[in-house]
């Protein structure tokens, strides 16, 4: 394992997970280099999975073009979940009080960063969500956990389930997460990091509208690709009866909450096959 570092500062780590060649790397990039919250305010950490030194380099090249603070590190195994728990280790070992995942393909409004660092670091929130839009070309359309994000309901665990299917379009204080991990798993990892994390989440604090995490849609990602029925049914079946269900089990979370994400994890074995 490789690391490759510019200066860092303290306070906000924005992880990236680089796992396939993705040509819309360029404008994430740019997105980022359009923040309105001052470049020495974040670090960026790009988490290189199972690539060659030549295209670690390449990144490194890219990246250093920019004004903003990052950190390029490389691991063989190709797994978003551990590209994302090296970034939470690293946040951890480095002393940074605020997490920010995005994907290397999705995009985010100028305003994101410095309202979600606002909110979060001038409350008690343990977590900050943003509002949501689907990219599409170049064009937006609604998202549908826009419709709880314009609710703001967070009356109970089950009014805000929306918001644990993904940890992109929020702000995290790396305290909070402590030493919760995304699992060992091809699909699924977010949701099962998410749920485990949720017994930690107290309170939830909302930005302003315009600042918006925007989700690449792509018709050929492999999200959106139908799948055999028998490998949904035996992957999801996993996911529900090994890591969600015996957390009933456990001091803390919601029984309503871990249900509904058990019957989502059912309901797109029919989605994700026909």
């Amino acid at each position: 394992m490789a690391i490759e570092t510019k200066d860092r500062v303290d306070g906000l780590l924005v992880v990236i997970p680089i796992v396939n060649d993705n040509p819309f790397f360029s404008e994430c990039l740019e997105s980022l280099d359009k923040q309105t919250l001052d470049k020495n305010k974040f670090t960026l950490f790009l988490s290189v999975n199972n690539r060659t030194p030549d295209v670690v380099n390449d990144i490194k090249k890219r990246v250093s073009s920019y004004e903003f603070d990052y950190v390029i590190e490389y691991s063989d195994i190709l797994n978003s979940g551990n590209a994302r728990n090296l970034g939470l280790a690293y946040a951890q070992q480095n002393g940074f009080d605020y997490l920010v995942f995005i994907d290397d393909d999705d995009l985010i409004s100028e305003s994101y960063l410095g309202e979600l660092l606002s909110k979060i670091s001038f409350s008690t929130f343990d977590i900050v969500v943003s509002n949501v839009m689907f990219r599409v070309g170049d064009s937006d359309e609604d998202h549908p956990y826009a419709e709880d994000y314009r609710k703001k309901d967070t009356s109970s665990m089950f009014k805000v389930r929306r918001f644990f299917n993904s940890p992109w379009m929020k702000i995290f204080r790396v305290g909070t997460i402590g030493e919760y991990r995304f699992p060992d798993l091809k699909r699924s990892q977010d949701v099962v990091f998410m749920t485990r994390l949720s017994r930690e989440i107290k309170s939830i604090g909302f930005t302003g509208d315009e600042s918006i995490y925007y989700v690449r849609k792509r018709l050929d990602s492999t999200s959106r690709k139908k799948q055999n029925f028998f490998y949904e049914l035996y992957y999801r079946f996993i996911v529900v009866f090994k890591y969600i269900l015996p957390l009933i089990f456990k001091k803390g979370y919601s029984i309503k909450f871990l249900l509904s994400r058990c019957l989502a994890q059912l309901i797109l074995i029919v989605k994700n096959s026909f």
